[in-house]
């Protein structure tokens, strides 16, 4: 005597099955007692929840088994709402502390402001929705490193959301800063830059690369017996003057005894350490609270100055310091024997051998003249080959002639051009380069050398195009997204409104489609 409802599997005539939902009510038919059945075919509707359900387990496992950190968070919040196993193992977090984070919380503190105007742009420009971009974040340790950030909205279950990839650039980016670094110090060395401005530009390269750093280098002065500050861009004026002509020895302070001793010295607390008592207030006073020292060492053997860095705060480096430390050391030894021989072209020469960076010198007519080791290692060509040649040998024919107008009317009108450019090898394989080029002038002003440094940044590009695949292309299939769709779309729309044109859309479905992917 109630309304009943069944759902059940029934035949139809041509033998396909279908899903059927009866609803049965009774009712008085011509004085009897009877049942009504409205029967629904909801085929359709429970195929459609299936594969919503197969759909949301296939991402679920993408997500949570993908190698690159992911997580999702709220755009207003900028609360965490989920993080996938590799985010946990590159942050250092459990999943239950990860809960609780929010953006704010693993981004470098001087990245906030930037971090604001990326959420404010992202929600009020539907442009912005899809980015990637380089942020600076922090492990659960305080150690800092970078990431390159492909985010985009998504819906999270009912609510807007954004979808974040962080794929860990670190040792690209601080490869690339080296690189530049070296760049710029062998870039001034070739123009004569006066000592001092070259070990700024060496203690600057170095607090870029960890702005907790601050950066000191002591030489020798011509006795031997004393100190003298070679460059502390950072550091407080009044501390410089402190040190500077301090008699150097066994315990006097960290880079007294690094000249003295020829040995690293690390003092991870300057408050505690014996070779700093007689200098903690003045240490204080200029608000440092460690101090690593590394001997600049010649190619003799002597010992010529040494590389300090000071931190804030009480700390022991790591093996990633220890390899800035003696990175830069390095440089600055290379610095400093340049302006103690005053024999610049045994210096050019012995940087243009030993340089991991490939150079070739030209003469006024573009003509090859020299190359280093670097050159060959990385194009296949000897000088041999070469010599006599035009660098044009080297070009990939992926740039056009605009391209290299541009770059000679910058090299003709300023002396110098930079940039990217794809170049091929002798066996016939392409490269990137990050490359520079500089002219050098006689006494009449006339050009007389053109000097090409370049860095092979094949690997980078590599990784910048697989993080840009991973974020438009779908893993399974490498068919392009939704993503990249929408972007293409976006644009077409544009384009044919700009030009008053039509546009038409085409959506083709594929039957069951769904059970293949």
């Amino acid at each position: 005597g109630r309304t009943s409802t069944v759902t059940v599997r029934n035949r139809k005539k041509d033998g396909s099955a279908v899903w059927i939902e009866a609803k049965a009510h009774p009712i008085d038919y011509a004085g009897r007692p009877a049942r009504i059945v409205l029967a629904h075919d909801i085929t359709r509707r429970l195929q459609a929840e299936d594969e919503l359900r197969k759909a949301e387990a296939h991402y679920r496992l993408l997500f949570e088994s993908n190698p690159v950190a992911m997580g999702i968070y709220d755009p207003e919040s900028l609360a965490l709402l989920a993080v996938n196993d590799a985010a946990l193992r590159q942050y250092g977090y459990t999943r239950e502390e990860a809960v609780g984070l929010t953006l704010l919380d693993i981004y470098e503190h001087e990245e906030l402001p930037r971090l604001k105007a990326f959420v404010e742009a992202t929600a009020n420009d539907p442009a912005a929705q899809a980015s990637s971009s380089t942020w600076k974040h922090r492990r659960k340790n305080g150690e800092l490193f970078w990431v390159q950030i492909s985010s985009h909205t998504i819906d999270y279950r009912g609510k807007s959301a954004r979808l974040a990839l962080a794929q860990d650039i670190t040792e690209i980016k601080i490869s690339e800063l080296r690189e530049h670094a070296r760049g710029e110090v062998l870039e001034l060395l070739a123009k004569g830059a006066p000592l001092g401005q070259v070990l700024s530009s060496i203690a600057l390269s170095v607090e870029r690369e960890n702005p907790s750093a601050l950066c000191g280098i002591q030489l020798l002065d011509d006795t031997g017996d004393c100190m003298k500050v070679g460059a502390g861009p950072s550091l407080p004026a009044f501390y410089n003057e402190a040190i500077n002509g301090l008699k150097i020895g066994a315990g006097v302070g960290s880079c007294g005894t690094a000249l003295f001793t020829g040995e690293l010295v690390i003092v991870d607390d300057i408050q505690t350490h014996p070779y700093w008592a007689p200098y903690r207030e003045i240490a204080k006073r200029a608000g440092l609270a460690a101090c690593w020292s590394n001997p600049i060492i010649a190619t003799n053997g002597n010992v010529i100055g040494s590389f300090a860095i000071y931190h804030r705060t009480p700390t022991a480096p790591t093996q990633r310091d220890i390899e800035l430390i003696e990175h830069s050391t390095h440089l600055a030894g290379i610095a400093i024997e340049r302006s103690l021989t005053g024999e610049a072209m045994q210096l050019a020469s012995l940087v243009y051998q030993n340089s991991a960076e490939g150079m070739l010198v030209t003469d006024a007519e573009n003509r090859i003249i020299a190359i280093n080791p670097a050159f060959t290692s990385v194009t296949g060509y000897t000088l041999e080959e070469v010599k006599g040649r035009d660098p044009g040998i080297l070009s990939s024919g992926r740039h056009d002639h605009t391209f290299y107008h541009a770059m000679w009317t910058a090299i003709k009108n300023t002396g110098q051009w930079q940039g990217e450019i794809w170049n091929r090898r002798k066996d016939g394989s392409e490269y990137a380069e990050w490359l520079t080029i500089n002219t050098i002038y006689g006494k009449d002003g006339a050009i007389h050398r053109r000097v090409a440094l370049f860095a092979d940044i094949t690997e980078r590009k590599q990784a910048e195009a697989l993080i840009w695949n991973q974020a438009n292309y779908d893993n399974l299939t490498q068919l392009p997204n939704r993503r990249l769709f929408n972007d293409r779309l976006e644009q077409e729309l544009k384009k044919a409104h700009r030009e008053k044109r039509l546009l038409g859309l085409l959506f083709l479905d594929l039957d069951r489609f769904k059970e293949v992917n």
